[in-house]
């Protein structure tokens, strides 16, 4: 028996009511129908199946609604049945809107229907002429279900494929072998797919029947899965509903490897919080640290300014890390990306190039190198520091400043407090801000180590003239420049107006 989307619709029990879908469209064939709330419901339903749902992720995101029908339709699901009174009174607005653009088939549900006994009417539909295919069907789909218990789920489920057909292999986007099975050419069977332009596809290769199929997670392809076999037997397996449960098991094992890895990076934030906060600092123990494989020291830490990128950044480091062994937490803290690395960190500067080059606002500074882990909330406020300076001063992108290149004087002007700081410079430079000449002159006499001589020459004047503006300088100021504490107080004035512009 054939069931069609219009049989479904038109079941008097449930008083469904179609809201886009064209008479063409009701002649969808339908397999089976699912209830599914999950947070990309697209991806696990089944080609020809219905899609049951309240919506509960689509409340007040019209993007994820339309999103919705364009996936759903990707995946060639047959329609969306929507239960209304729940969540959303109505079906919406933004995803009717996109479903009629499409032609795609959608469906309200009334509050009073339960969505098992729409999915119960449909297979009822199938067993009655098919109980036996059905039986074979679903013993082969648990056969296939036992696999992610295993250690090494894809492995198991690719020697469980091929216990079906033959042969199996599965994998990655370029060309890396996850695990294969049974009789399979894997070379001459990749080939094939690379020079097929990433398609579905049905060949012959040494003789075997090999169909070849793409696994979308998260609408990229994380796998590609081959089943190989004798000429009619491989085609037969296609058809029904044991490769489908092999894709969608595919799409969970990957998502459950990266909810582990997002577990783990979760992890090395708390921890890299707790480092870099005063009071918990003292309670992580090393074991916790050895966990991490962060346990030896020094450490430094790094902050990153990246504007809004900041889970673009986070890709990139963590990556960048991974790929060069280098032992390190990595997370958010107080709006900057931080990181915590055993030894210097010399690769810093390459990965904020890299991010520079890839188009994000990134400054970057590390701070002093700490024996102690509890010492690392010194490291953070060393980073901090040098970032501050960055950022008002206007550095380019890509910078990274390290702690130990930070001259004391700019250590001490970036933790001041810029009102007191603005107060101070004014009060010294005031009676000077008429006089720009003069201004100008005392700068280069500072910048020559009060060398008269020198000063002159790169002002181009004759040291005679230099004496007089110097003079000058004096009588406005009401000071003398043989002083030290004077001299101290005008340079800090100048190299704050020049590192951090006029306050």
């Amino acid at each position: 028996m054939r069931l069609t989307l219009a049989e479904v619709v038109s079941e008097e029990e449930f008083g469904l009511v179609l809201r886009s879908g064209s008479p063409a469209a009701l002649t969808r064939p339908v397999a089976g129908a699912e209830t599914v709330e999950a947070d990309r419901p697209e991806e696990l339903t089944a080609r020809d199946y219905i899609m049951l749902t309240t919506g509960v992720r689509l409340r007040g995101h019209p993007e994820l609604q339309r999103q919705l029908v364009v996936e759903s339709e990707a995946r060639g699901v047959a329609a969306l049945g929507f239960g209304v009174g729940l969540v959303f009174r109505s079906t919406p607005r933004a995803l009717l809107e996109e479903a009629r653009a499409r032609d795609f088939p959608v469906f309200e549900v009334p509050l009073e229907v339960p969505f098992r006994d729409i999915i119960a009417f449909i297979n009822r539909s199938y067993l009655s002429d098919d109980f036996s295919s059905l039986k074979r069907s679903v013993a082969l789909q648990n056969t296939l279900l036992g696999a992610v218990n295993e250690s090494q789920p894809e492995e198991a489920l690719v020697g469980r494929l091929a216990t079906i057909v033959g042969g199996a292999v599965l994998f990655r986007p370029g060309g890396a072998v996850v695990a294969d099975a049974g009789t399979v050419p894997v070379g001459a069977i990749w080939e094939e797919i690379a020079g097929r332009g990433g398609r579905h596809a049905a060949f012959s290769a040494d003789g075997l029947e090999v169909a070849a199929s793409p696994i979308f997670v998260d609408g990229e392809v994380r796998f590609w899965l081959a089943l190989a076999g004798r000429p009619g037997e491989v085609d037969t397996v296609l058809a029904g509903p044991v490769v489908e449960v092999a894709e969608r098991l595919l799409r969970l094992i990957d998502l459950a490897h990266d909810v582990r890895s997002m577990e783990e990076r979760v992890r090395r934030g708390e921890l890299l919080n707790d480092l870099l906060d005063q009071k918990r600092a003292r309670e992580v123990s090393p074991e916790r640290l050895e966990l991490f494989g962060v346990a030896k020291g020094p450490w430094r830490v790094a902050l990153l300014s990246v504007g809004p990128a900041q889970d673009e950044a986070l890709r990139v480091v963590a990556n960048a890390a991974a790929a060069t062994g280098t032992p390190h937490l990595l997370g958010l803290h107080h709006g900057y990306v931080a990181l915590v690395v055993e030894g210097e960190c010399e690769l810093l500067e390459t990965w904020t190039a890299n991010l520079a080059a890839a188009g994000v606002p990134v400054r970057a500074a590390i701070g002093r190198a700490v024996e102690v882990p509890s010492r690392m909330v010194d490291s953070r406020s060393d980073a901090r520091l040098a970032l501050d300076f960055l950022d008002r001063t206007g550095a380019a992108a890509g910078r990274v400043l390290r702690f130990e290149d930070f001259e004391l004087i700019d250590v001490l002007l970036s933790a001041a407090d810029p009102s007191e700081l603005r107060a101070r410079v004014d009060l010294i430079l005031d009676p000077l801000r008429d006089h720009p000449q003069l201004l100008e002159t005392l700068a280069a006499y500072l910048a020559a180590d009060q060398n008269v001589n020198t000063a002159a020459e790169a002002l181009r004047l004759h040291p005679n003239s230099l004496r007089y503006r110097l003079g000058r300088v004096e009588e406005l100021l009401g000071r003398s420049l043989r002083s030290p504490a004077t001299m101290t107080d005008l340079f800090v004035a100048l190299r704050a107006e020049t590192r951090f512009g006029p306050l």
